[in-house]
């Protein structure tokens, strides 16, 4: 099963040691995460502050929407200059 970048956590994977001396990864966000917690941000800096819940929800749900496109056009991106071998 592959992974995809998306899924990748967006920051630095730091290992550290539990009490009982086994390696934990420190993950944090996803790319996905982080790009629509971003767009989020800028829909509510755009906007004011009196958003109604349903307005609220619309924002969530667009920056996923849009996270999700943007994060599948740079893995397309990707593989499209990974793909191709010119000689």
């Amino acid at each position: 099963m592959s992974q995809r970048n998306k899924d990748l956590p967006a920051m630095p994977v730091h290992p550290m040691q539990d009490k009982f001396g086994q390696v934990i990864l420190m993950a944090g966000m996803t790319k996905l995460e982080m790009t629509a917690l971003n767009l989020f941000t800028a829909y509510l800096s755009r906007n004011d502050n009196n958003l109604s819940d349903e307005d609220m929800e619309a924002y969530i749900y667009l920056s996923y929407d849009y996270a999700e496109q943007f994060c599948s056009y740079l893995e397309t991106k990707g593989e499209e200059k990974s793909g191709s071998i010119i000689i």
